[in-house]
């Protein structure tokens, strides 16, 4: 009985350390998405973006608040096995966040002040397809998968994992296709063949 008191001890103390990193790595992200908001959100008519967004940013916003929501509570209730358990797990899960956030902040640099959290059309008309946008169209979007599903990883179980993950994969899916939408109405065949010669978000695959 003691023994197993103590083993569920250890386990909820991982659970918490687990937690807690989750938390720590995740207020960084969140910061650095506020950071974004305030800083490259800037729409000139905002009747007209919010008709280009289709709602599609506040889908984001949602979809990531409450996965993250869900994962933590997913994590709470579904206490890490301490027999399979793999401390180096939690720390992949940094690294890839770490990762799509390096990602999203290059993609964003590339742009400079062409980037917008909006959706928008390139005010002179002039795409850019260098760096890291020359084989892949919305790095910026990859980063922030990326970002969320090292946040899934550290949590160390798949079930927190699919909560976290799944619902923003499928609102920049979502997204992404808006955005395309926008781009291939403005600018036509010179998008049509960046999409050619391009991938939407991993080469050879996507």
């Amino acid at each position: 009985m003691e023994r197993k008191s103590f083993l569920c001890g250890i386990m909820f103390n991982s659970c918490s350390s687990i937690i807690s990193a989750f938390l720590v790595v995740g207020i960084f992200f969140l910061l650095f998405e506020i950071a974004l908001l305030l800083t490259k959100g800037s729409r000139p008519d905002k009747v007209v973006q919010t008709k280009l967004d289709k709602g599609s940013l506040v889908m984001i916003w949602i979809a990531g608040t409450m996965a993250v929501i869900s994962a933590i509570i997913a994590a709470m209730l579904l206490l890490t096995d301490m027999n399979d358990f793999n401390p180096l797990i939690p720390s992949l899960g940094f690294l890839i966040t770490c990762v799509g956030i390096a990602i999203r902040w290059i993609s964003i640099h590339t742009l400079q002040d062409a980037f917008n959290i909006y959706v928008t059309v390139p005010e002179n008309g002039k795409l850019v397809k260098e760096g890291i946008y020359k084989n892949i169209r919305h790095p910026s979007y990859l980063g922030l998968l990326l970002a969320y599903l090292g946040l899934g990883i550290i949590l160390s179980n798949w079930i927190s994992l699919l909560f976290i993950f799944l619902p923003i994969f499928i609102a920049i899916i979502h997204r992404i296709r808006i955005e395309e939408a926008v781009l291939i109405d403005a600018l036509g065949e010179e998008y049509l063949e960046y999409c050619r010669d391009s991938y939407r978000l991993i080469r050879g695959i996507y």
